[in-house]
């Protein structure tokens, strides 16, 4: 029987595979030329990931605890459910969120394609966004959380694809102006 992994090299290996991904993507990603630029080999990643779509899930599942760990930390501003909304959208589109979103969305064309493991995966990430934002309202019922980030999501897909930012914030305050009342308790 072999060894189990060593949780410190895990950690590093994952904090360079995420950086790498950002920077390349997911499209055509092959062991070997990641493994060269990240100063390891294919073998070792198999060994501690035990496939290369595990390694991405668990890639993703690092950056995404990173990313929630930090938004969390932001202070919440509790002057108005407007204002966290405004809070919450400025964090998702900035310019260093950007492409850790596009990985979001290649591993879910995937999942939509019949992988089961990214299926999974991105099922984990939107009920994590949706109990995360539903945590940060004081009268947010889950249907609204789902609202809000799947109206998000929506967003982000279109920010994405024609980085429009007049329209696109024109478009969240319409939003926003319409889920209030919902937030009001």
């Amino acid at each position: 029987m072999g060894r189990d992994s060593d949780p410190a090299i895990r950690q590093a290996l994952l904090e360079h595979i995420f950086q790498y991904l950002l920077e390349h993507g997911l499209q055509d990603l092959s062991l070997r030329p990641l493994a060269k630029a990240i100063g390891t080999n294919a073998r070792m990643l198999i060994y501690h990931f035990g496939s290369k779509e595990q390694m991405i899930v668990e890639t993703l599942e690092f950056a995404q605890t990173i990313q929630l760990q930090a938004l969390a930390q932001t202070p919440a501003p509790k002057a108005s459910a407007e204002a966290e909304l405004w809070h919450l959208w400025q964090w998702f589109t900035n310019d260093e969120f950007i492409p850790f979103i596009k990985l979001l969305f290649q591993v879910e064309a995937q999942a939509l394609n019949g992988n089961t493991l990214y299926l999974s995966f991105a099922q984990r990430t939107l009920d994590g966004w949706r109990q995360f934002i539903q945590n940060r309202f004081d009268h947010c019922d889950a249907a609204t959380a789902n609202l809000i980030t799947s109206t998000i999501t929506g967003l982000l897909i279109d920010k994405v694809l024609h980085e429009d930012e007049t329209r696109l914030n024109a478009t969240f305050e319409v939003f926003i102006q319409s889920i209030l009342p919902s937030l009001k308790g």
